[in-house]
């Protein structure tokens, strides 16, 4: 028969073991909130299927994730590749972006007369499967399966230099998107003047040009053809309405953690903005920050992480990491899940601090009941079986 003193202690020990696991959220280095994402995969290297260096995401119609990135063979020299994942982040296939030379870059040759591109920096996955890959001066179009359909120039769009230092520099365009009524959108870059939005046909034509007055990064889209796109010098991000008439400046509030432009945006389902900075961030369609997190407990204020994210239908958070944070996160694809039953873990710190505290005094209170009636059942075991 169990002693009073060993049921004693076991009960104890179970109390404590309760309080001990308890879930918490725990809090970043910068006072962001720390949450674990719901799937990790995926590995570091660059090998087949392996993320190297991510520079874009991308989600087609099915909820596939494609991940634009730069396949490192030394130090300087990389090849383009885009990598496709289940929605459940199991890899599918991956294939090398090609283009014919044209002028601008040449030298790594492919096997069929192409070229092994290294200078995409982004695309775009149209609703008929195609993907349009924007090269320095040149789209190149790709099927899902990564078979080479065409390529068109669009240098003499936007073919700007600055002479003001002595050097020549040329600016590449940088986002590019598809519309509503199915023009290639691609935005200026940071050029020094003449800061556009090209719309140009599928087959290489120009339809027409939106000046803007602000210098431009990347460029997405809602499932409304919304356009979103990045301020390179602000924190913001510029809204066109699907008929590219009518816009508007949504400022995005970092909570005095960094400043500068996001990395990268992804808009869910419902209209949430989603940025990528020194962490995640996640805003309604007034720019009002409902909630900000990180997967580590590393990041810094003011520092961007350079991760590209991207949302699916059923509105979870994809995010991607490069071989240069495999010390902070031990797998590059991340998948989160933005739920309302469980929003409190992804509030801003203040929030989470008001939670965690919570629980902390519920737990504690239920801790000191528990050893309250260990101890009475502790001594009415001993006095019962007392001759």
């Amino acid at each position: 028969m169990v002693s009073s003193r060993t049921l004693f202690l076991t009960i104890g020990l179970i109390a404590v073991i309760a309080l001990l696991s308890a879930p918490r959220v725990a809090r970043a280095d910068n006072n962001m909130t720390v949450v674990k994402p719901l799937i990790a995969a995926g590995s570091y290297g660059t090998g087949q299927g392996q993320i190297d260096t991510p520079v874009n995401i991308r989600v087609d119609a099915d909820d596939n994730v494609y991940i634009l990135q730069h396949i490192y063979s030394d130090n300087v020299h990389f090849r383009s590749q885009i990598t496709v994942y289940d929605r459940d982040l199991a890899m599918v296939r991956s294939f090398y972006v090609l283009k014919k030379n044209m002028g601008d870059q040449g030298g790594d040759s492919a096997p069929g007369g192409y070229y092994y591109d290294n200078l995409a920096e982004s695309f775009e996955v149209g609703d008929n499967g195609l993907i349009y890959i924007l090269c320095g001066w040149d789209v190149v179009v790709m099927d899902s399966n990564g078979v080479y359909v065409n390529q068109f120039p669009v240098q003499s769009f936007m073919a700007w230099i600055d002479k003001s230092g002595g050097d020549t520099k040329f600016y590449y365009p940088h986002g590019i998107t598809l519309t509503r009524d199915g023009y290639v959108a691609i935005t200026s870059g940071d050029t020094p003047s003449r800061h556009e939005i090209i719309l140009i046909y599928p087959d290489g034509r120009l339809y027409r040009k939106i000046t803007t007055s602000w210098n431009m990064k990347d460029m997405v889209r809602d499932g409304n053809y919304s356009l979103y796109i990045t301020d390179s010098d602000r924190n913001a991000v510029h809204v066109y309405d699907p008929t590219l008439t009518k816009e508007k400046d949504i400022p995005l509030d970092f909570n005095g953690t960094y400043s500068g432009s996001a990395a990268s945006l992804a808009i869910m389902p419902g209209g949430n903005i989603t940025a990528s900075a020194n962490g995640i961030f996640i805003y309604n369609n007034d720019g009002i920050r409902l909630a900000q997190f990180v997967d580590n407990n590393l990041t810094e204020n003011n520092k961007s992480w350079g991760r590209p994210i991207a949302a699916n239908s059923s509105a979870w958070i994809i995010v991607a990491s490069g071989k240069a944070d495999a010390n902070r996160t031990p797998q590059p694809l991340l998948l989160y899940k933005y739920d309302a039953s469980q929003a409190y873990l992804f509030k801003a710190p203040e929030a989470v601090n008001t939670v965690n505290n919570t629980i902390w005094v519920v737990l504690g209170v239920g801790f000191i009941a528990i050893l309250a009636l260990v101890w009475i059942v502790g001594f009415f075991l001993l006095f019962k079986n007392r001759p």
